[in-house]
């Protein structure tokens, strides 16, 4: 008989949990729904800066030196890899992040570094 009393606790304390978080929910669609900007736990933090204004057609530009040119270009993840030549000749790494425009990090190669 005490197993049976476990038991119907167990099931009743399930049951709770079960109905709590349909409520949640619920309340999260609600309010997504109104406002579609509604963050249930607030979201994380932009921690690249605001987002740079779009250029024509919604283009975003990156500024590269004149007569600079991008000899290689990848993507890893959300990131956009530029190996950029300038006209004398020296070169540098840009890392962009796609979603927010972002230079994410700069490396200038050779011609400043203590080199072996």
């Amino acid at each position: 008989m005490q197993a049976n009393k476990a038991l119907v606790s167990l099931v009743v304390g399930l049951g709770f949990l079960i109905i709590g978080g349909a409520i949640i929910i619920a309340f999260g669609l609600y309010k997504k729904s109104t406002d579609p900007s509604f963050k249930f736990f607030g979201g994380a933090q932009d921690v690249t800066g605001p987002k740079k204004a779009a250029g024509p057609a919604g283009t975003d530009f990156i500024d590269l030196p004149t007569g600079a040119e991008i000899a290689h270009m990848e993507t890893s993840g959300n990131r956009l890899i530029l190996h950029v030549r300038k006209k004398d000749q020296s070169q540098s790494i840009l890392i962009i992040d796609m979603e927010s425009g972002a230079l994410l990090k700069r490396f200038s190669i050779g011609g400043g570094g203590g080199g072996n």
